[in-house]
Order: C-alpha cells, then sequence, then structure tokens
C-alpha cells in the first residue's frame, strides 16, 4: 500500500469523515498492521508541530516580532527618514530571542513533516539491503552473452548507473540480463524500476530465477515502506512454502518486523 493511501485514510479518520463501519475496519487494521500505525502516530506527531505553529497566539507574536524587526531596521537603516509615530527600538538580546523562537518553530514543524511524513523509513531501506541477496557472479560468468563480463565488472566496482546503461542499451533478450538489471537497479537505490524489473524476471517464460525474482519483489516493497498487501501476501506464501530457498529468511523477516500475517 502506497504511503500517500495510508495518509489519506490517516486524514479520513482523523477527521471523522469514515462511516462506521469504515472506522471499525480502520480501528482494526491499526491493531494488524504495523506499519499502518506506525504511520498514524508520525502523522499525529507532524500534526502537533503544524498546529503548534498554526497556533493564532504564536501566529499573532510571529507577525508582531517580523513587524518590529522591521521597524527596528527602518530606524537603524534611515536615521533621517521623518518620524511618524513614536518608535522604543528592541533591545537586541530580545529580538535575537524571539527571532529563534519563531524560526525553531517553523524548523520543528518542516523537520517533522520531512522526517516523518516525505520520508520514506530509513530503517526498512536499510533492512531491505541488509537482506537482499548476494549476486550469484559465477554463474553469471559462465554465460557467453556479450558486455556481461562488463556489467559484472561495473557492479563490482559498484558503478551501477554504468552497468545500467549497458544493460539498457537493447531490449534484454534472457533472464540473466533483467536479473542483472534489477539487481543494479536495487543497488542504485532506483526502486520502482528494481520492482518493474523483478516482475518481468518473475513472469519470464522458464526463467530458473523466479524464486530470486519473487525475493527482489520483496526487498523492494520492503524498501519502498510498502508493508501491506503484495508484501503481505508475498512474504506470507515464502513463509509457508519450506521448498522456498528464502523460506528461512522469510520466516526471520517475518519475525524481525513482528507481523502477524
Amino acid at each position: 500500500m502506497k504511503e500517500d493511501h495510508y495518509l489519506e485514510r490517516i486524514e479520513a479518520y482523523r477527521k471523522g469523515q469514515l462511516s462506521d463501519s469504515e472506522k471499525i475496519k480502520f480501528e482494526q487494521e491499526l491493531e494488524d498492521n504495523s506499519s499502518l500505525l506506525e504511520a498514524k502516530k508520525k502523522y499525529e506527531a507532524a500534526m502537533e508541530a503544524v498546529d503548534l505553529l498554526s497556533d493564532q497566539a504564536m501566529s499573532t507574536n510571529i507577525q508582531k516580532w517580523i513587524a518590529e524587526e522591521n521597524t527596528f531596521k527602518t530606524k537603524t537603516l534611515e536615521p533621517n527618514r521623518p518620524k511618524e509615530t513614536k518608535v522604543i527600538p528592541l533591545k537586541r538580546g530580545t529580538r535575537i530571542k524571539r527571532l529563534a523562537i519563531a524560526a525553531s518553530v517553523i524548523l520543528l514543524a518542516t523537520l517533522f513533516w520531512f522526517t516523518y511524513i516525505a520520508a520514506p523509513n530509513s530503517s526498512n531501506t536499510q533492512l531491505a539491503h541488509s537482506y537482499f541477496q548476494t549476486l550469484d557472479k559465477p554463474n553469471f560468468r559462465s554465460t557467453q552473452e556479450a558486455d556481461i563480463e562488463k556489467v559484472l565488472d561495473l557492479y563490482d566496482r559498484k558503478n551501477y548507473a554504468a552497468a545500467i546503461d549497458i544493460l539498457n542499451k537493447e531490449e534484454a533478450t534472457s533472464d540473466r540480463k533483467i536479473y542483472l538489471l534489477a539487481y543494479c537497479y536495487f543497488k542504485n537505490k532506483e526502486y520502482p524500476a528494481a520492482e518493474q524489473a523483478f516482475k518481468k524476471l518473475k513472469n519470464w517464460n522458464d526463467t530458473a530465477y523466479k524464486e530470486e525474482a519473487e525475493w527482489g519483489i520483496l526487498m523492494v516493497l520492503l524498501a519502498q515502506d510498502k508493508l501491506a498487501g503484495e508484501f503481505e501476501t508475498l512474504l506470507d506464501r515464502i513463509c509457508k512454502s519450506q521448498n522456498h530457498s528464502f523460506h528461512n529468511k522469510a520466516k526471520e523477516l517475518k519475525a524481525k518486523l513482528k507481523m502477524d500475517i
């Protein structure tokens, strides 16, 4: 499930826009879906900062402080300007303190927004990279396909962008090239492109990399914080399939995420 879809539902719940049945369903999902619960907590924390910024008294004070600061600057920079009103300039310490408070509130709201709403969960991205499978390079080097050796060399040097350029020069004619492309996209943190490549690999006729492709899809979804829907279904299936190559890793990941699926 996409993060913006979480936010739409959380906002509707917070504003009382859900029907009774939708509200019950949402509250039940909060108990079962740790990702949704975490998104709700982050949203509420961000909204507290925004509410503080939009508080009428704070807003009025900030506007007043800015006006007083402008008056002080005008008096300082234009001493010969005719006086229309009597102005008592603020002390330097008072001005600095007031402007610092205003700046801090704005910074706090901005920080909450980018940290908890706009940015993906960095811990899940790190987890995905730690669980991402190692590339079976000897298997790839056994092939006679053109450019494979060059791509593997670039991969070893972590020049994933250059490897992607080579692989994209022409339409992939083998599952090996699609597999390499998916790997390079993931390592280069181009997750939507990696997701598309892994899904193409999974659906490739007679591919020997179907299970690797499924695990790759799982890691890409995890890196993007898409922990519901497709992620839950796929993780559950791998956990239940004892013959799957990534069965043990899936169970370990599930326990680490504390998902009851």
